[in-house]
């Protein structure tokens, strides 16, 4: 991820920075970045979840979120956009409208050349942070790969890369496929 836009804010001022502006950002611990642009291959995968997701879940009661949904990256002061979020139950928000949603069961990141380390790290050690959470996955376009924190119990622990091999989220009871979720991404050029 690149360097953070603003340093030493506080969690108020971020809100009515993100609140305000027609760009994203994320906040983690007094650092604001911004939200860098989808690749076409990173908005078909998310196309193709949110699609796979929705049929997959038909008749249940989780929301499903695509992108545009703050939500709380751990137990302080962070605050990020997933990709996706799926919320089993009643969702709950904080703060005024917008809100930040507070109850993610599932966060899901499609990776890039620039947000790899990020999503795979400081998110991912943020996110897993939360109670709610059963589940954190990246998704590598370029590697073909989605990679997958599951909890069992009180811990999360991880799957591991995989490519070319399915994936169960078990708190959804869904399956990912590489053909699912990887579908028409070889007719794009990035």
């Amino acid at each position: 991820m690149a360097h953070a836009a603003l340093s030493d804010i506080t969690p108020t001022e971020y809100f009515a920075l993100d609140n305000a502006s027609e760009r994203k950002w994320e906040y983690v611990y007094g650092q604001v970045y911004a939200m860098a642009g989808a690749s076409p291959r990173h908005g078909r995968v998310v196309a193709n979840l949110v699609k796979v997701l929705g049929n997959g879940l038909a008749g249940q009661a989780p929301y499903i979120f695509p992108a545009a949904m703050r939500t709380r990256m751990g137990i302080g002061d962070a605050y990020g956009y997933p990709d996706i979020v799926v919320v089993c139950g009643k969702p709950e928000f904080s703060g005024e409208r917008p809100g930040t949603l507070e109850n993610p069961t599932v966060i899901i990141e499609v990776l890039s050349d620039a947000t790899r380390e990020y999503d795979r790290g400081t998110k991912a050690s943020q996110y897993i942070q939360l109670d709610s959470l059963g589940a954190y996955i990246t998704i590598d376009p370029e590697a073909r790969a989605i990679e997958s924190r599951q909890r069992t119990g009180e811990r999360l622990y991880e799957l591991g890369y995989l490519t070319n091999e399915a994936i169960e989220i078990e708190c959804l009871g869904i399956t990912l496929t590489p053909e699912e979720v990887f579908h028409g991404v070889d007719d794009l050029p990035y």
